[in-house]
């Protein structure tokens, strides 16, 4: 009888990695569902969140990615009954256990959550759950990273306003319609922290030998200096939504920026504290079994938007070398030389990934 295990999330846990890891992986007793897009670009094709939510959500035209990506609601009819048509054809296969991978899963509405597991049904009783989940310090900190990096240009809230950590909407409706039996919520810094690291953790849960897999570079951490450009660059650059052309080159900014600038972006922790919301916070306390330790957490960083720009006169130094590799000049205004590498990534985009390959 077929077996599922579902990696649900949640965001900024590792989960590239996972999924880079296992793409293509069978071996007999284990499988990595094989469900790679066929007619459309994706920037983290091993990954299975576009697949499972555009199968299980009730209304696919909200997602924000298939907006950026331009996609009509026929492309997505059609997304809808292919990755149908290949998850019903995976879950077919007998006596293994298949993996299905998307950190953005949790993100599913209960009654969505609940129709998943009846579609599963259909094959299996035997499905299991897992979600990783991340501190809040660490959290908010990762998270603001990766809003910039999509294209934000807001900073967080200040005043009395908090920053929502989003664990009980993400949790909550794999907590009731699973139970404890078959959903487990596991520590990430605890998972990364063990001998064999987080690859060796999800491995142990679903019965493979890490040293079988190819632990590949994924998303890197961004300096300071690079988020205050890109931020910079969501605010005054000259950009473009609704396209594939788009995201790829936006995700590769990233990426060159990542390789080519050392250093760790990290927003203040007592500032992220003031603002977190405590009613969130208890409620996953309560379903980890464990309080956040929050002051061994402590440290200094960014607290307000001025602060971050304030990093952009030496991130625009630091971008110069970079802009030499892609044969573009530097701008003597900072908006004008991030405007030069999106232009040029844009414009050619093979020439800049052999570039942020050999960074």
């Amino acid at each position: 009888m077929t077996r599922v295990f579902m990696h649900v999330g949640m965001e900024k846990t590792g989960s590239t990695s996972i999924q880079a890891a296992l793409d293509g992986f069978d071996d007999g007793n284990v499988r990595y569902a094989d469900l790679k897009p066929r007619s459309f670009d994706d920037v983290n094709p091993s990954g299975h969140n576009h697949a499972i939510n555009t199968l299980a959500s009730r209304k696919p035209m909200s997602n924000k990615r298939n907006a950026a990506n331009g996609w009509n609601r026929k492309e997505i009819r059609d997304m809808r009954v292919d990755y149908e048509e290949r998850i019903r054809r995976e879950l077919s296969t007998p006596d293994r256990l298949l993996v299905f991978s998307g950190e953005s899963i949790c993100r599913l509405e209960h009654d969505e959550v609940a129709w998943l597991d009846g579609f599963m049904r259909e094959y299996t009783d035997d499905i299991r759950a897992l979600a990783y989940y991340r501190e809040p310090i660490g959290l908010i900190s990762s998270r603001f990273q990766q809003v910039v990096k999509s294209g934000r240009g807001e900073f967080l809230t200040d005043g009395d306003d908090k920053i929502p950590t989003g664990y009980r909407s993400r949790f909550e409706s794999f907590v009731n319609i699973y139970g404890s039996d078959r959903f487990e919520l596991r520590d990430f810094d605890e998972a990364r922290r063990s001998e064999h690291g987080l690859i060796g953790d999800f491995c142990q849960q679903v019965g493979i030998d890490p040293s079988q897999l190819t632990v590949p570079r994924t998303n890197e951490s961004l300096s300071t200096e690079a988020v205050a450009l890109i931020y910079l660059f969501n605010q005054k650059g000259v950009t473009s939504t609704g396209s594939v052309k788009h995201t790829r080159a936006r995700g590769l900014m990233a990426k060159l920026l990542g390789r080519s600038f050392s250093g760790r972006f990290r927003l203040d922790s007592d500032f992220i504290r003031s603002r977190l919301r405590p009613r969130d916070c208890a409620w996953m306390e309560k379903n980890i079994g464990k309080s956040f330790d929050f002051d061994s957490r402590r440290h200094e960083g960014v607290k307000s938007e001025d602060e971050l720009l304030d990093h952009v006169p030496r991130g625009a130094e630091r971008l110069a070398p970079l802009l030499d590799k892609l044969k573009v000049k530097a701008d003597t205004d900072p908006v004008g030389s991030m405007n030069a590498l999106y232009g040029a990534i844009y414009g050619n985009y093979g020439a800049a990934l052999s570039v942020m390959r050999a960074v």
